[in-house]
């Protein structure tokens, strides 16, 4: 059976329908999530962008608060671990940003330099892969507010899908940075199918023109 993801809004990377079976194959039973933040969740409803603009806040989106993002890892499970450090390495580090991880933390705080918070869990059946909201304070104006603390989960009740946990952390911490939805494949930012763990020139050209 073929299996797709598709996006129709920023900040959520939304995912098929799983079995009973398939959704306990990435849980990890020695944590669940509590639920304590004060989240104020922006994201709306929007069009994909084009690729030549796929930047900047609104409708979900926000910038990170300055070019040395501090990312905080909250009890993610081995594949999201390593993902969330790629990214960190691999995908924000050969920009303008110069971030941090900070492995084995146990809450999402400002005042800990936390400015991405990543998180995983079997959230159930919601319909996306991944999400990212601003649960700390933004400021600014659109197209460029910016927001103190961005959290970013990834959902373990979906798996066998067309993208990897490396891609999928790529794309929610792309839109932690700014980043809007792509149509170019080239792209982890891309609304279409299969995306490779990377983004393309116009993704790196945005975030340095922003940092």
């Amino acid at each position: 059976m073929g299996v797709r993801a598709s996006e129709i809004e920023q900040g959520r990377l939304h995912a098929p329908t799983r079995s009973t079976a398939q959704r306990s194959a990435w849980r990890s039973p020695a944590w669940r999530q509590v639920r304590v933040l004060v989240v104020t969740v922006l994201a709306v409803a929007v069009p994909a962008v084009a690729s030549a603009s796929n930047f900047g806040s609104g409708g979900g989106i926000f910038l990170a608060e300055d070019s040395t993002p501090g990312i905080a890892r909250l009890s993610l499970t081995n594949g999201f671990v390593n993902a969330v450090t790629y990214v960190a390495t691999s995908v924000y580090d050969p920009t303008d940003l110069n971030s941090s991880v900070q492995a084995n933390q146990t809450n999402c705080a400002d005042a800990l330099g936390h400015d991405v918070c990543a998180f995983d869990d079997a959230y159930g059946v919601t319909g996306w892969l991944g999400i990212m909201d601003c649960v700390g304070t933004p400021f600014g104006a659109d197209p460029t507010v910016r927001c103190t603390r961005n959290r970013v989960r990834f959902n373990l009740s979906y798996v066998a899908t067309v993208n990897s946990p490396h891609s999928v952390a790529c794309h929610e911490m792309g839109h932690a940075v700014g980043l809007r939805h792509t149509a170019l494949t080239s792209s982890c930012l891309s609304n279409v199918g299969a995306f490779p763990p990377v983004w393309n020139a116009h993704d790196v050209a945005h975030v340095n023109a922003n940092y």
